[in-house]
């Protein structure tokens, strides 16, 4: 479908790379060393959560990531595996100044500010342009009222089996990263928790419908 805007040379941790990401009339659209679309229709929901400090992972960094969770897998590269989300990095340090075109004609819609704010912005802006209904898309991110952990950051340290990455308890769900692995709220049907006492962890298992 025709452009809306072009956001140029993005940083993406998936797929991995640098892209350029198209808002079309109809579909998103990652362009780089490998193609990636989906109709806006198949966009889950999108979340921005913090990028925990490298050196001190009790806090947050600069850096925030967006998350397009999609309802239905999208193919990717030349074998065709299916990707359930994309992954975008937004430099808290960088700003931008985009403009998304009109759907009826006449002027744009100008965002402008820091990528962490002004990315989102535009993205649901134009994912929302042909819905409605009151199937607007929003914002999701971690909220102080849903997780706080004991170092007042918004993640846990986790492992997904041997995979070592940060669990973000959400409204819209529980996202692990990274890799990306995002359980939608209304997907999961129950959870249990169980501690050893000879250990300073607990192991949680989530059941998914």
């Amino acid at each position: 479908s025709p452009s809306r805007c072009t956001v140029e040379t993005l940083s993406c941790i998936q797929p991995r790379g640098k892209f350029s990401l198209v808002l079309g009339e109809s579909e998103l659209r990652l362009s780089g060393k490998t193609e990636l679309s989906s109709a806006w229709g198949n966009v889950r929901c999108v979340v921005r959560f913090p990028k925990p400090d490298p050196y001190k992972t009790d806090k947050a960094g600069n850096n925030q990531f967006l998350l397009v969770s999609f309802k239905e897998g999208v193919p990717h590269g030349a074998k065709s595996a299916k990707m359930d989300a994309v992954v975008l990095q937004a430099d808290g340090k960088k700003t931008m100044n985009l403009t998304l075109a009109s759907l009826a004609g006449g002027p744009g819609s100008e965002y402008s500010g820091p990528e962490p704010d002004a990315l989102p912005r535009i993205l649901l802006a134009a994912a929302n342009g042909d819905r409605g209904g009151g199937d607007e898309l929003a914002l999701g991110q971690p909220e102080p009222s849903v997780f706080c952990s004991s170092s007042q950051v918004a993640y846990v340290g986790c492992y997904w089996g041997v995979k070592d990455g940060h669990l973000y308890p959400l409204r819209e769900g529980m996202l692990f990263f990274k890799p990306p692995l995002f359980l939608p709220i209304d997907d999961i049907s129950g959870m249990s928790i169980s501690s050893d006492p000879r250990r300073r962890a607990v192991e949680m298992e989530v059941e998914m419908d």
